[in-house]
């Protein structure tokens, strides 16, 4: 250890990115648009990695309706495709000169208990939330490297997922990968940091879709909607309240400011680690999952004031 660093605190800037160039890997999902929401926010040229292009250019088209001047460039990516991937990280540093962050947000899980899963559908879970991300890792670092050299700061930041950290049943596939994120976010970070290259995880907790408590009343016209939601509130909108102690729904740009930290010089001394963004779900043991909230008591309350309300019943 031979570089003396100044105790100072150097004073905070608007946006903490600006200059850097990021990929973003399933920017077209919930979580995706999140991370990219606020990336393009602090700075950052964003580079949307995504199967289905339609759904990332509707993450773009929300992001510039919110933030001026953003720069995105969208790639076509696979995960099950591994040249597919070293594309995606070439295309971006012939584009833009240089990668500052990678943002491994791709996954995929569909609940199959174990008798039923076939080894097809193990494998698909692990080639594209595991593999598929150790692959991206591997085609960047060293891009990754030469920005750490010249700046002296760049980032991968992996999504995993409370899964990773307690078991819920029927989906061992999904549960097995995102474990497998957190090794090998620790791993990568002791391999890298030496060159400056630091690798973090954010597990986030339940992050509903943003029209998810209008599928749940869906019974209900728009102006009863808007009612409801005033009446109870976001909280019960989460399969998970009845387990999760933070009083509010999980949001895709809570995992978004997460990855912003750890993409920023707020974070050069942070390697290795992994954060749970889920609203205190892991807090608790059990098995929230499987408690909807509609078996609470304010579930049955949500549940009487839909009967009174809804179309056909009297006011």
């Amino acid at each position: 250890m031979n570089e003396l660093i100044p105790n100072r605190l150097n004073p905070p800037t608007a946006r903490r990115l600006e200059g850097k160039v990021a990929i973003v890997t399933g920017a077209g999902g919930n979580v995706g648009r999140g991370v990219t929401r606020v990336l393009c926010r602090e700075g950052a040229t964003v580079v949307l990695a995504n199967r289905k292009e339609d759904a990332a250019r509707a993450t773009m088209r929300a992001v510039r309706a919110e933030t001026k001047g953003a720069s995105m460039m969208f790639v076509a990516t696979d995960l099950l495709q591994p040249a597919a991937i070293e594309t995606m990280v070439q295309r971006t540093v012939d584009r833009h000169g240089r990668l500052d962050l990678l943002v491994n947000n791709s996954g995929i899980g569909f609940g199959k208990p174990v008798e039923e899963a076939t080894e097809d559908y193990f494998d698909l879970v692990v080639d594209t939330d595991l593999k598929g991300l150790w692959l991206a890792c591997k085609y960047a670092v060293p891009h990754l490297v030469q920005a750490a050299a010249a700046s002296g700061n760049a980032a991968i930041v992996n999504i995993s997922s409370v899964h990773g950290h307690q078991g819920w049943g029927n989906d061992s596939g999904y549960a097995a990968a995102k474990a497998g994120i957190i090794g090998l976010t620790r791993s990568l970070g002791a391999e890298l940091a030496s060159r400056k290259v630091r690798v973090n995880c954010v597990s986030p907790g339940y992050i509903p879709e943003p029209d998810w408590a209008d599928r749940r009343v869906a019974s209900l016209p728009p102006r009863l909607r808007r009612q409801f939601v005033e009446l109870f509130g976001d909280t019960l909108r989460s399969w998970y309240q009845a387990a999760q102690p933070l009083p509010r729904q999980g949001l895709a740009i809570d995992i978004g400011e997460a990855v912003a930290f750890f993409a920023s010089d707020a974070a050069l001394f942070v390697t290795g680690q992994d954060l749970l963004v889920d609203g205190g779900l892991t807090q608790r043991p059990g098995t929230p999952g499987c408690v909807p909230v509609w078996r609470t008591e304010k579930g049955r309350q949500m549940q009487e004031w839909i009967d009174a309300h809804a179309p056909g019943k009297r006011s």
